[in-house]
């Protein structure tokens, strides 16, 4: 196993991550008029906002989030001498990703988050960053059913 840092201009890190605002829903990411007729989304997570911006976990399969004070940091040992922290960082090799059913998970890579308080582990396909405010018309890419 090895963790290699992900470094993005929306998401910074000190020693401590940005405090976690807010959780992103399916249901956020509906671009008006193109759920017509569609049931309505559960409210599954799929992404977070902060105080620096917010980030969308593509094709998420699994979210665990463990309070800061409790988690170990073990992924600070994997890294690379003289690495520098980003609070944000792939795990390569996963042992956690691997204790999964992998029927779903081939395409997915293990994340880790440090926010403020929380750290956030995801398996998706890929991170999506952003900043400000978190509007699904100013990014219809990331549409639930397209634009």
């Amino acid at each position: 196993m090895k963790v290699q840092p992900i470094t993005t201009p929306h998401f910074g890190y000190d020693g401590r991550g940005p405090s976690l605002t807010r959780w992103i829903h399916d249901r956020d990411c509906v671009l008006p008029g193109t759920d017509k007729g569609r049931k309505k989304l559960p409210g599954h997570i799929i992404g977070a906002e902060h105080t620096e911006g917010w980030v969308v976990f593509q094709g998420l399969q699994v979210l665990q989030t463990v309070p800061e004070e409790v988690h170990s940091d073990w992924f600070f040992d994997l890294l690379p001498s003289g690495t520098k922290h980003t609070g944000v960082y792939e795990v390569i090799g996963s042992a956690w990703k691997a204790s999964f059913n992998q029927q779903h998970l081939a395409d997915q890579r293990h994340f880790i988050l440090v926010f403020y308080d929380d750290l956030v582990e995801v398996l998706c396909s890929s991170l999506v960053f952003g900043s400000g405010t978190f509007q699904i018309h100013e990014h219809p890419e990331l549409s639930y059913y397209g634009a």
